[in-house]
This record gives C-alpha cells, structure tokens and sequence, in this order.
C-alpha cells in the first residue's frame, strides 16, 4: 500500500527519467554479460496487472461459452500473479468458463479476490503421497478442474497453471482454429489432436514421449484422458526409459503421454519412431511464443523463451516447425 501511494506521489516525467536511466543500466549489464558468454542476449518486458493489458485483438461481442479455463497449483501469491491472471482472462474471454483448481487453506484474501473475478473455486485436498515432481498434485488439481468443466457441457479445455499467464488476447481462437485447421488420423478414440507447447527432442535428450504438460488444450473428452490417470507410488518407473536413467526411470510428462495414448488406441512400441509418429498423428506442438506465454518461475522467469531456450550447439526442443514437417511426412 505505501509503495501504491510513493509511485502516484512521483510526477509522469520525473517517472519517465528513472525508467530511461534503469534501462540505460540494465543495456550496460547485458552488454557486459554478451561480451562474458560471447552470446546475443534480448529481453521483453510484460504489465503485472491486468488492468494494464489492452485487449485490441479480441473480436468485439465473441462468445467464449463453449471454452474452460483449468487453472491448477497453489495460488501464487506474490504480485497477486494468479489472481491478476484470473482478471486478464475475464477481460479476454468475458464469458469463458475459468476455473482455480487449488489445495485448501489457501490464502483466503486471494481465494476471496478470486471469486470476485467469477471464476469457479475448487479446494481439493492434498493425496497422501506426492509422487516424484508433485506429478500427484497435478493429477489432483488438473483431474478435478477439467472434470467439472466437463460436468457443465464445455466444448474445448484449456488447462494451464496458477503460475503461467498467457498475454494474447485471441489465445482461445487461435488454439481452437489450429484444431480445426488439423483434424486428427481416423480410426481412435480422439475427438481432435492435443495441442502442447512442445516436446523434447529425443535425438539429443533420450526422454522419449515426453510432451510438455504446463499448457494442454483440447476438445473436453481429450483433455480429460489426457489427465485421467491413476496416482503414482513415490518411486514410480517407466521400463522404457530404464536404459537412459537406470537411476531415475520416470518422467510426468512421459506418464502422462504415455497414458493418454494408451486410452486413445495408438500402438505403443517404445521406439523413436513411434514417438515421432505419435506426434505426428495426435499432437499439435505450438510456440510459447504464438500465447504470449509467460512462466512466473523462481530462476527461468527472466528468460524470454522460458520453456524452450535455444540451444543453438545442442537442439533440445520440437516446436512447430518441427511438427510441421514430422505431420508432412507421416501424416497421408
């Protein structure tokens, strides 16, 4: 509150000089840390508050009835980030269904501020045990976001997290035009493809089936596949992945993957090629970039790709431009 009252106490022009001069400082360290790495380094600044983003791509008076929002995780607090992202996506999606999957005894201020914005509050109790990478605490949170979106007749789901926000305000449109834009391979159980922001690549990171799990968006029947999993033990393992991490043989997004493409009938061989194939046929891979995605995260939230930094010696990511061509050349 005292830094709200300073900040309007300080007059626009007096403003304006301090951010010229903090940017002309922060150009100084990122010109000295380019000639430390030998690397090229840009960076992209995001308004924190909702009130503040105009919404001039979305199409005025368009209906969002037939989507849902899923939210799920632990509301984060700081900067009031998820309560701000609640606010950004009614000024986006007025009447979309948005719902706060999220652990009870959150905090109540926040929980308060999160009905206001109309959104849907679920409080579910935490599973006993956790798994490896909380992958049990997702399955909670996720499972019962888009299941009661699936009670209320929704056509698509979006399920993202308490601490991502998407700043493009034509998100839903462009996801549901890329479903119809590519239909699914006939023949399973899949109503239309699964859109991610990515996959590792499997040529120079063996996790094979391994789809990134942060933004998963479908028609309502194939996310709740997707997130209809069983509950892990705390030391599960995926034999496939025994001979790359005899260690550690477990991934949740291989799980998740994995599991999914079970459910949907796909012939499940465990090679390289299946991966790719998979896909290819039931997957959309998209940019972070096309959501004006951004990830609220404690050490990456800096960077400006956040989930698929380049690495221009060692590829470690499929976006688009990759599905694209593995769609062209499997996809008959």
């Amino acid at each position: 509150m005292i830094k709200k009252h300073i900040k309007a106490a300080i007059p626009a022009p007096m403003k304006t000089a301090i951010k010229g001069r903090l940017y002309k400082a922060v150009a100084w360290m990122l010109n000295q840390l380019e000639n430390l790495l030998g690397e090229l380094i840009t960076f992209h600044t995001r308004p924190m508050r909702a009130a503040d983003v105009l919404t001039l791509g979305a199409a005025p008076g368009k209906s969002y009835k037939n989507f849902a929002i899923v939210m799920q995780g632990p509301i984060i607090t700081k900067r009031d980030f998820t309560v701000e992202t609640l606010k950004l996506y009614r000024k986006f999606f007025p009447d979309a269904l948005r719902v706060l999957s999220t652990w009870e005894g959150e905090d109540e201020r926040h929980l308060t501020v999160a009905k206001q914005t109309g959104a849907e509050i679920i409080l579910n109790r935490k599973p006993p045990v956790f798994g490896p990478a909380n992958i049990n605490l997702q399955l909670t949170s996720a499972k019962a976001g888009v299941q009661f979106a699936a009670t209320l007749g929704v056509e698509y789901v979006l399920k993202t997290r308490t601490d991502q926000r998407m700043y493009q305000s034509a998100a839903l449109d462009v996801l549901s035009n890329l479903l119809k834009t590519f239909p699914p391979k006939g023949g399973m159980a899949q109503r239309g493809r699964i859109i991610g922001l990515g996959a590792y690549n499997f040529a120079t990171k063996k996790k094979m089936f391994h789809l990134y799990d942060h933004l998963i968006f479908g028609f309502t029947p194939d996310v709740q596949k997707y997130f209809g999993a069983d509950l892990v033990p705390q030391k599960p393992e995926l034999e496939f992945l025994k001979q790359f991490y005899p260690n550690d043989p477990f991934t949740a997004e291989g799980y998740f993957y994995t599991e999914f493409l079970k459910k949907v009938g796909y012939n499940l061989d465990y090679t390289e090629g299946s991966y790719l194939r998979s896909l290819a046929e039931h997957c959309i891979l998209i940019e972070p970039v096309l959501l004006d995605w951004y990830w609220y995260g404690k050490h990456r939230r800096f960077l400006e790709y956040q989930l698929s930094t380049p690495n221009y010696k060692s590829p470690r990511h499929h976006g688009f431009g990759d599905w694209l061509n593995l769609y062209q050349a499997n996809i008959k």
